[in-house]
């Protein structure tokens, strides 16, 4: 009995000493808070089923909120104590594996602490299933290690089942056969007995489970979100439009990045290469490739340490060690391949957790490396460099912890702490406003709208409704879904917290009045007395007469283009919304086919592939359709155009592949006489959102016309420009204060009837706080207006009125 406590003596104590590294580099987590409500969004926004659960990798957080609540420390320490168990269970593993007691326990060791995957702990209350799946895929081949020594059966199934759990806790699992892989290739291979039938055999029953996973996988549905993340998009749409090698670009680029980061502390990188480029004036290619090459460098290195260690007893295992992260850094890179402008950013804090896996086979390569050199030097004063790094690693740990906890989570907690002060009593059917440039607001009010109920007990189970659109909140009021008394003004700067802004709010409100002028086409408003939050409509009498011809195409294409815009309405799958069915203001559909260009009357999508459809009124034969973008990431790439006579059934009229350019007109083979015609988005540049700020068709009378041009913009301003139209265009101008260079045009075309008669038309300003800047909350105001023609007519301005939008009678 005491040989069997010396012997395992030595195993017990680095137990205890991984706990106690554990404990002393990651306890710091347990005094953060929630980091902007991600915790509870995958939890709450999801059902509390078996199926909404795993369609949001929810399990943790289900457990976490039934167990804690929504005190965060609970939530951190699920974090701590899975990662503390996956160390463990990694030092046993590679006891095991490896047979050596010094490097099992140096490598768990080297991974217990370690800056490279930080935010699996200091964003441990979202993140702790990252240590769950470890936990799992190391306990997989642990049995399936002890099933190759042994060759019972309990250890495959053991393995079998924690392979499926690793699956079902999240599908990167599944490089879990890579490695088994891996290891039969390098650790396992002996060449006198190798058989190729007897590894696939292997080989297959881990593919049969993974197969069953994909299978219930398919059947319980896609995870929640999976689309939303830029990279996924841009992998999505790269494969959509089979451009394969494009896609292994990006992934190529991806590795480097992430490979960097492994092996070399990511503050050192980030460092380095702001240095770089500003010693070279801004080098594009060092801010897009710097880390990339730098990983692929490294590779290189250790490629070649590699093959320098190829006749040492050590090589089997570095080699394995080194294709773990190989592997688990080429998923990565796979499933989230990197835009450009993902290469261009520094490395972030809570952003490491990708590189937790991969660490593993970096623990244990440093680990096999120093015991190597330790058996060629015999320096006892070596073993003192293992204690360096792991003291270093700590303290390094605990500095972050410190800064992230006097930093963020300070800030978060103080940003509770005032709005208590401001708001001391809410009623249940309360609203939020908030003003969408306030730092962070956004962020800490949708955790709010999760934990509110700890800090007003009354509001439990109450519906939050936040907007960041002044209009909507003006309109729901006005319509008696809101009382004004009831709607949260929440103002926020990091530095004085949390602003009441309710009473500031009523007082412009009760003060504003409606303005006129008569007679002018110019006109200046009274200076502080229309902010751009209020919705305003302006009425505009005018009588108009025109002069000049035009040519006869262009007058086809004009009777044509009228009869469009007279006629014609357009239904889209989705839209950008702040909730369904409450579409951004400035991101309307109608905007699509309002003659106005610009980010003040666009659309986006919020569905792949996106679907815009136009109603023509009536059976039309048509020629081509027409669109406008803006540069960026949501141009469309691959779409089609298809007509239907009655909105069923559809022919495709065009199809495009690859597109680069921002505007089109897409000619038909042959015109086609519809009533219903569709633009289906299924790419777009990088695989985010389609935008669009026009969409139009042009009907067969007026394809002449259209073929002088290549730009549709220029098409339009020329046909609103030509002479002798039965109706046209004019241009609404504004003026506002504390304007920027990034202000969009101040100015709206709105349709003109020239016939020497007094009309009157009515439109919405196309004015916002989206279009405003942070801090400038009610202090951005409308300070003017011009009125020029656009086509060809004399126009004589009546008069001209702006009045909000909303009459709020509430406001004392």
């Amino acid at each position: 009995m005491n040989r069997t406590i010396r012997n395992n003596l030595p195993i017990v104590l680095y137990c205890l000493l991984l706990i106690a590294v554990s404990w002393f580099a990651w306890s710091g987590v347990l005094s953060f808070w929630f980091f902007s409500g991600y915790e509870p969004s995958w939890l709450m926004g999801v059902p509390p089923t078996f199926v909404g659960l795993y369609r949001s990798h929810a399990y943790v957080y289900f457990l976490d909120y039934k167990l804690f609540g929504w005190n965060p420390a609970g939530w951190y320490a699920t974090a701590l104590i899975l990662h503390t168990l996956a160390s463990l269970s990694l030092f046993g593993y590679l006891y095991a594996f490896t047979k050596r007691l010094r490097v099992a326990g140096v490598a768990a060791l080297f991974f217990v602490a370690s800056p490279v995957y930080q935010d699996v702990l200091t964003w441990g209350s979202f993140n702790s299933y990252y240590a769950l799946l470890l936990l799992s895929v190391i306990v997989s081949l642990w049995f399936y290690h002890c099933w190759r020594n042994s060759f019972k059966k309990r250890f495959l199934f053991g393995s079998l089942f924690f392979a499926f759990l690793a699956f079902f806790i999240r599908e990167s699992a599944l490089t879990l056969i890579g490695i088994i892989f891996l290891a039969e290739l390098t650790v396992y291979y002996k060449a006198k007995t190798f058989k190729l039938s007897k590894l696939f055999k292997r080989m297959l029953l881990f593919i049969v489970v993974a197969l069953v996973y994909l299978i219930v996988r398919h059947f319980l549905g896609a995870v929640y979100g999976d689309f939303s993340d830029d990279s996924v998009q841009l992998r999505m749409g790269l494969l959509q439009d089979h451009l394969y090698l494009r896609l292994a670009w990006r992934v190529v680029l991806a590795f480097g990045r992430h490979f960097a980061s492994l092996w070399i502390p990511y503050q050192w990188l980030n460092a380095v290469r702001e240095f770089l480029v500003d010693i070279t004036h801004g080098s594009l290619f060092l801010q897009k490739y710097f880390f990339s090459v730098i990983g692929w460098t490294v590779a290189g290195i250790l490629g070649s340490m590699l093959y320098r260690l190829r006749k040492t007893n050590i090589f089997p295992f570095i080699l394995f060690a080194f294709g773990w992260s190989v592997l688990w850094i080429s998923i990565t890179s796979y499933a989230i391949p990197s835009s450009d402008t993902v290469l261009a950013q520094d490395y972030f804090w809570n952003t490491r957790r990708y590189m937790y896996y991969a660490n593993v086979g970096a623990s244990l390569w440093w680990s096999l490396l120093f015991w190597e050199l330790y058996e060629k030097m015999r320096k006892p004063g070596l073993v003192f460099l293992i204690v360096f790094v792991v003291l270093t690693n700590i303290l390094w740990l605990r500095t972050i912890e410190k800064e992230l906890l006097e930093t963020i989570h300070a800030r978060s907690r103080a940003f509770y702490a005032s709005f208590q002060k401001e708001f001391p009593k809410i009623s249940k059917d309360y609203s939020v406003y908030q003003y969408p440039f306030s730092e962070g607001l956004n962020d800490y009010l949708y955790e709010w709208s999760f934990v509110k109920e700890v800090f007003y007990p009354n509001l439990e189970n109450s519906q939050f409704f936040t907007e960041n659109q002044l209009a909507r909140i003006l309109e729901k009021v006005s319509k008696g879904v809101y009382r004004l008394d009831d709607v949260l003004f929440v103002g926020y700067t990091a530095a004085s917290g949390v602003r009441n802004e309710g009473a500031r709010v009523k007082e412009t409100l009760s003060n504003i009045q409606p303005f006129e002028t008569y007679g002018v086409d110019t006109a200046m408003f009274p200076e502080g007395k229309f902010p751009v939050e209020i919705p305003y409509i302006i009425t505009v009498g005018y009588s108009a007469t025109p002069y000049g011809s035009t040519d006869y195409e262009t007058r086809q294409f004009i009777e044509d283009r009228n009869l469009f815009f007279t006629n014609a309405s357009v239904i889209v799958a989705a839209t950008m919304s702040q909730r369904e069915g409450e579409p951004f203001l400035h991101l309307l559909s109608a905007n699509l086919i309002d003659s106005n260009f610009g980010n003040r009357s666009g659309w986006i999508a919020d569905s792949i592939p996106a679907v815009a459809t136009i109603d023509l009124g009536s059976q039309r034969s048509i020629g081509a359709l027409w669109w406008n973008s803006q540069e960026g990431v949501r141009v469309p790439s691959s779409y089609r155009i298809e007509t239907s006579l009655e909105g069923s059934k559809w022919e495709t009229a065009a199809s495009i592949r690859l597109n680069t350019k921002i505007s089109r007109i897409d000619y038909f083979k042959k015109p086609t006489v519809a009533r219903f015609v569709r633009m289906n988005i299924d790419t777009t540049k990088t695989g985010a959102f389609a935008y669009l700020d026009e969409l139009g068709v042009i009907g067969e009378r007026g394809i002449s016309f259209a073929k002088r041009y290549e730009d549709p913009r220029r098409m339009i301003h020329d046909s609103m420009a030509a002479s002798g139209q039965p109706a046209g265009f004019a241009k609404f101008s504004w003026t506002t204060s504390l304007n920027t260079s990034d202000t969009p045009p101040q100015e709206k075309s709105f349709p003109v009837i020239p016939d020497g008669m007094v009309h009157e038309i009515q439109f919405k300003l196309p004015e916002m706080e989206i279009f405003s800047q942070r801090g400038k909350f009610f202090k951005k105001f409308i300070t003017g207006f011009t009125i020029d023609p656009i086509s060809p007519f004399y126009i004589n301005i009546k008069y001209v009125t702006l009045k909000p939008q909303y009459e709020i009678t509430d406001t004392k």
